[in-house]
């Protein structure tokens, strides 16, 4: 998928389900809305892994609840991104979607693509290019304060922002 399209999918969820662009990201209104969705922490992960979502008659996200709240909230967006993004893909292939730690993962080209997508997708969702356009601006571009107020690592802002040419 083009990453323009992705990121134009991440605002029509943001917009739909966070019209009042609260921060960190109101995912329980996702839950609401998106029968056959259900998203848990858990410790019972294999270890290096992040998050995965699969699907048995309905989807499930698992999180690790180890992970600190910044994490744990990009490993949602994420989910979520695999989630809009290639609900059909986990459907038709009966497989789960394992996200692990940079580095520990060897993935094939079409996994890594999606996995690309998954992130553009988390990051348009909890953090809104107009929004960390402004911050950023605001902040004089200070990445850690950024990622302070999104309540995002600060790896992943750095990223978010060089995605965004702001860097």
């Amino acid at each position: 998928m083009v990453e323009k399209k992705i990121e134009d999918l991440a605002k029509i969820i943001a917009n739909r389900f966070n019209p009042e662009s609260c921060i960190p990201f109101p995912f329980e209104n996702i839950l609401e809305a998106e029968i056959g969705l259900r998203i848990s922490e858990t410790d019972g992960l294999p270890s290096g892994t992040i998050a995965a979502i699969g699907y048995l008659n309905d989807f499930y996200i698992f999180i690790d609840k180890n992970r600190s709240e910044e994490k744990k909230l990009l490993a949602t967006a994420h989910g979520l991104g695999h989630y809009f993004l290639h609900k059909e893909e986990i459907i038709n292939s009966g497989k789960s979607i394992i996200d692990r730690d940079p580095g520990e993962a060897f993935l094939s080209e079409e996994a890594w693509a999606m996995e690309c997508e998954a992130n553009i997708f988390a990051c348009g969702l909890i953090m809104p290019d107009y929004r960390v356009q402004r911050k950023y601006m605001i902040l004089e571009g200070k990445i850690e304060a950024c990622a302070k107020f999104f309540h995002v690592p600060s790896f992943e802002m750095e990223m978010w922002t060089k995605y965004l040419k702001l860097v």
